[in-house]
């Protein structure tokens, strides 16, 4: 089911429609054919976070770019800077079906000046459940009525 946020305020956008976090568990199935071109592998990728969205309509967004990334490394670690805290753990992907699963991630724990987005970052990386890449941004669904994040690719 694909979560509908029209009612975000800008700067906030709308996800894509084939973005859908009620995918199985199952990392293997066939994916639905109109979405099969959106699910590029992602070893050896970095994002950086554009905004997140709440199912509610709500959401975040950085208030300056670049200080919350998510790198893919092809060993199968998950990097993320999270403003002045990093954190690592693992990562499982189907690319066949866009179904992502964020292991386990350990954090520094450094006061930043606004920890929201990272405090909620780290307690959603375990409710992630898939991922498409569309128009250069790789969006993150969670589990149903938890909300997505929309991050743009880094060079």
């Amino acid at each position: 089911m694909a979560l509908s946020l029209a009612a975000l305020p800008s700067p906030l956008t709308a996800q894509p429609s084939g973005l859908d976090s009620t995918l199985d568990p199952g990392l293997d199935a066939a994916p639905p054919p109109a979405l099969a071109d959106g699910h590029p592998p992602l070893a050896g990728t970095r994002w950086s976070l554009v905004q997140y969205f709440n199912a509610d309509g709500t959401g975040l967004v950085p208030a300056t770019p670049g200080p919350y990334t998510l790198a893919f490394a092809a060993d199968g670690t998950v990097v993320l800077q999270l403003d002045c805290n990093s954190a690592s753990g693992s990562w499982t992907a189907g690319p066949a079906t866009g179904a992502l699963r964020l292991g386990a991630l350990t954090a520094t724990q450094a006061a930043c000046v606004d920890m929201t987005l990272h405090d909620r970052i780290l307690a959603d990386a375990g409710d992630v459940r898939g991922y498409l890449v569309d128009d250069g941004h790789l969006w993150l669904a969670l589990t149903p009525g938890n909300g997505a994040y929309d991050f743009v690719a880094v060079p």
